[in-house]
């Protein structure tokens, strides 16, 4: 995925913790309205293309806007584009094969490597606990066999995550689920159907990803506007049976037909499938909802 550096970057934090204290909530005004529609843009790309961006809070939400879509735009253009393995956009240089490194030269040829990298525009995220000898591997025997796009746009640079390649599941089923939550509560935008599983259920039966997707928009359509006002991941439970993230949330309805807003909080639960290597919801239950 190519991003570039660094002033837009899109991440996502395990949990956001907000005050669950009553206090007036003021309407968004357009700028506000356009944070909240730039960050369901980035959390699309992310889901789509693997996008990994931090958008800072001073930045413009007009430039943040134009860059989200040059992203996608470019997106869809590098599928029509020629490919090679990374190693050939490196130039193909020698290299030390994992079996035959020294633990005292291994740390000089893993900086080479990335460094290498670095001249050509490639980064590599490396998480903070993984050994020298496992990244160097995923870089040499991994990452070099990357099929990529021949063509780097000017100015941005190719950013490679280790944790995309072996994911770290709680943090991928916490990113989705607060995904789910922003798009469902999120009127100014269509929401994601993309992240519901084929194979839904309510409380007691299956039921189909339409009956779902019809379950969400007739909530939808009963509010004029919410307010999202807390929300904190809590444990993640993974059984031979299932998969389920709890989490913490707290929020705010406007009814459609008038009368004093509705607040909800308390505890949820999302349900989750993996499907053909993808994690999708299947079943949600939270104060106010659920299908």
């Amino acid at each position: 995925m190519y991003c570039t550096v660094p002033k837009i970057k899109i991440t996502h934090p395990k949990s956001k913790i907000m005050t669950t204290e009553p206090t007036p909530i003021p309407e968004m005004d357009p700028e506000e309205n356009l944070r909240a529609d730039n960050e369901l843009s980035a959390l699309s790309l992310e889901l789509q293309y693997g996008a990994k961006m931090h958008i800072s809070g001073d930045a413009p939400p007009e430039v943040v806007q134009q860059f989200l879509a040059q992203v996608a735009a470019f997106e869809k253009e590098r599928r029509t584009a020629a490919t090679i393995t990374l190693y050939q956009k490196i130039g193909s240089p020698p290299f030390a094969s994992p079996d035959v490194l020294e633990p005292q030269t291994l740390p000089g040829e893993l900086q080479r490597v990335l460094d290498l990298l670095e001249t050509h525009q490639i980064a590599v995220i490396r998480p903070d606990d993984l050994p020298d000898d496992v990244f160097y591997e995923f870089i040499v025997s991994e990452l070099f066999y990357l099929e990529v796009s021949s063509v780097t746009p000017p100015g941005a640079i190719a950013c490679f995550d280790y944790e995309d390649f072996h994911p770290n599941e709680e943090a991928l089923i916490g990113q989705i689920t607060e995904a789910f939550l922003l798009s469902l509560l999120h009127l100014e935008s269509p929401f994601m159907g993309e992240l519901l599983s084929e194979n839904c259920r309510n409380d007691h039966d299956p039921i189909s990803r339409v009956e779902a997707l019809a379950t969400i928009e007739s909530f939808r359509t009963r509010f004029s506007a919410f307010i999202p006002i807390g929300f904190k991941l809590e444990e993640l439970i993974q059984q031979p049976s299932g998969t389920w993230q709890m989490f913490g949330i707290c929020w705010e309805g406007t009814p459609l037909d008038g009368g004093p807003n509705v607040r909800h909080e308390g505890l949820g639960v999302m349900q989750f499938a993996l499907e053909n290597g993808e994690w999708l919801v299947q079943g949600v239950k939270m104060p106010g909802f659920e299908f």
